[in-house]
C-alpha cells in the first residue's frame, strides 16, 4: 500500500512540473485578473537586476500612454526631434509628446524624475539641464540619477545675426562691440544656461566685447526676436535657423566646432578666425535609474528602431542634425566629462543663480 501511494505522489508530482514553464509559471494563458497583478508586480523594480538585464520580451509594458517629456517649448528643435521620433516607436500603446518648460529644463527634466519609474515615462535629454543647470541652480537631481538609453543626435552650434547686419564675420562683430565703444550686444539664447547661452559668454569674453544676455522661452522665439531686431545675435543650432538662412532674412558668422560642419561646409569656424572654441550639443533619450532593466531594454529597443527607420533619417537631414550612436556608457562619461567644463566657465563667468 506503501508503494501504491509513493508511486501515485511521484506520478503526480512530474505531471505538476511539466505544466510549468522554466520560471515555474503556468504555460497555459493566465486569467485576465491574475495577467492584471503580475503586470503591476513586474513594473517594480528589482533589487537583483543589472544593467546587463535580458527578458525583455517577456515584460508586460507599456500598459498605458508612453510620454516623452521635453523640457522645452514646442516648435523648437528639440520638440521637432522628439515628436518625430514619436511618430517612428513602435509600441503598443500610443506615445505622448508633453512640453514642460522652466529653470532652463531643469522642471521638465525633475518631472521625468518623479514621475513613476515604470518606464511610461522617459525624458529627451539635453545638455543644458545635465551639464550646465546643476550649476547654475539648486537643481534636486544628478548625473547617477537616470540611465541613458539612446544617443539621438550631436547638433554644432552657429553664431547667427541678421541678414542686413553690418557684421559678416567674428572679427567685425568685434571691433563693432570693442570695449570702450559704447555699444553693447544685446545676444539671445533658448534659456538661461543652456549651451547656446554658455557659448555665447564664452565667445564673447574671449572678443573682449560688451554683451548682455536676452533668455527666451524657447529657441523658436529667440529666433522670432532676431528677426524682428529685438536682438542682435543668437546661437541655436542649424535646424532653428536654416529655413531664414536660405530665405536670406538671417546670416552665420560662424560654427563653434573645431572642424567645419559637414551640414554647412562653407561656414567656417570660429577657431579659424581666431578664437579656439569648441562647443556642440548631444540630445538623447534617458530615464529614471529605478526603471527595471526588462523596461529599459524594451525602451531601447524600441528607440533604436526608431532611429533607424528611413523617416527618422530623412528628418535628421532635413533638420541639419547628425545621427548619434554612442553607447550608453560613453555617454554617460561624455555628459561628465562636460559638465565638470561648463562648471569651470560657469564659475570663472561669475553665473551661478543669475
Amino acid at each position: 500500500m506503501k508503494k501504491l501511494i509513493a508511486t501515485f505522489l511521484s506520478t503526480l508530482l512530474l505531471a505538476t512540473v511539466a505544466g510549468c514553464g522554466s520560471a515555474g509559471q503556468p504555460s497555459s494563458p493566465p486569467s485576465p485578473e491574475a495577467t492584471s497583478s503580475a503586470s503591476t508586480e513586474q513594473l517594480e523594480p528589482s533589487s537583483e537586476s543589472n544593467a546587463g538585464g535580458t527578458g525583455a520580451t517577456d515584460v508586460n509594458f507599456p500598459t498605458r500612454n508612453v510620454e516623452i517629456i521635453v523640457a522645452s517649448a514646442a516648435g523648437g528643435g528639440s520638440d521637432l526631434l522628439a515628436r518625430a521620433l514619436a511618430t517612428e516607436l513602435k509600441f503598443s500603446q500610443p506615445v505622448v509628446v508633453v512640453n514642460r518648460t522652466g529653470a532652463g529644463g531643469a522642471i521638465g527634466t525633475m518631472d521625468a524624475l518623479t514621475a513613476k519609474p515604470d518606464g511610461h515615462t522617459i525624458l529627451l535629454g539635453m545638455v543644458g539641464p545635465f551639464e550646465t543647470q546643476p550649476h547654475l541652480l539648486d537643481v534636486q537631481y544628478n548625473l547617477d540619477d537616470f540611465r541613458y538609453i539612446s544617443a539621438l543626435t550631436y547638433e554644432p552650434l552657429f553664431l547667427v545675426v541678421k541678414a542686413d547686419a553690418p557684421w559678416s564675420s567674428v572679427q567685425e562683430l568685434k571691433d563693432a562691440f570693442a570695449s570702450g565703444s559704447g555699444n553693447t550686444l544685446k545676444f539671445g539664447s533658448s534659456s538661461q544656461g543652456s549651451v547656446p547661452h554658455l557659448a555665447q559668454e564664452v565667445l564673447y569674453k574671449q572678443l573682449n566685447i560688451s554683451a548682455d544676455h536676452v533668455p527666451f522661452d524657447g529657441a523658436n522665439s529667440a529666433v522670432v526676436a532676431l528677426l524682428g531686431g529685438h536682438i542682435d545675435a543668437l546661437t541655436a543650432h542649424l535646424g532653428e535657423i536654416n529655413n531664414y538662412v536660405s530665405s536670406k532674412e538671417l546670416k552665420i558668422l560662424g560654427v563653434y566646432s573645431p572642424e567645419r560642419s559637414e551640414l554647412a561646409p562653407d561656414i567656417p569656424t570660429i577657431k579659424e578666425q581666431g578664437y579656439d572654441i569648441d562647443i556642440s550639443a548631444t540630445k538623447f533619450i534617458a530615464v529614471n535609474s529605478q526603471v527595471p532593466d526588462e523596461i529599459v531594454e524594451v525602451i531601447r529597443s524600441a528607440v533604436e528602431e526608431a532611429k533607424n527607420s528611413d523617416s527618422f533619417k530623412e528628418f535628421l537631414k532635413v533638420n541639419y542634425s547628425t545621427p548619434n550612436d554612442i553607447s550608453e556608457e560613453d555617454l554617460k562619461a561624455q555628459l561628465k566629462r562636460e559638465s565638470e567644463m561648463y562648471r569651470v566657465v560657469i564659475e570663472q563667468l561669475g553665473l551661478k543663480n543669475q
